[in-house]
């Protein structure tokens, strides 16, 4: 019989949410497409990693609590859907997209 100790079912399963909450991060930046040219897909794979990997840093620097100890990041403080909101924003205003239909009366 295969003895796991508590501790090892623990570590596997922290990776394993780790892995699956990159997938999901992830998911959430790049975009949708039906195309079937690979590299396209693997384009957007790879903008969705640069962004997830440039919020990971900004956390890093501007939100990592200072205290003895082990480095705490206080995620709360700048979340993922608000850092993908401020790059949709600023390509908007970039690209001139409008979000208002103005009405002429």
């Amino acid at each position: 019989m295969l003895w796991i100790t508590p501790r090892k079912v623990s570590t596997v399963y922290r990776r394993r949410f780790a892995i699956e909450s990159s997938y999901r991060m992830r998911n959430m930046v790049k975009p949708r497409t039906s195309s079937k040219d690979a590299n396209i897909r693997y384009f957007y794979a790879l903008i969705s990693f640069l962004l997830k990997n440039i919020w990971l840093y900004l956390q890093k620097k501007h939100f990592t609590i200072v205290k003895q100890g082990p480095q705490v990041i206080d995620e709360d403080k700048f979340r993922f859907d608000m850092f993908r909101l401020l790059i949709e924003e600023w390509l908007r205003k970039k690209l001139g997209v409008r979000l208002v239909v103005e009405c002429l009366g």
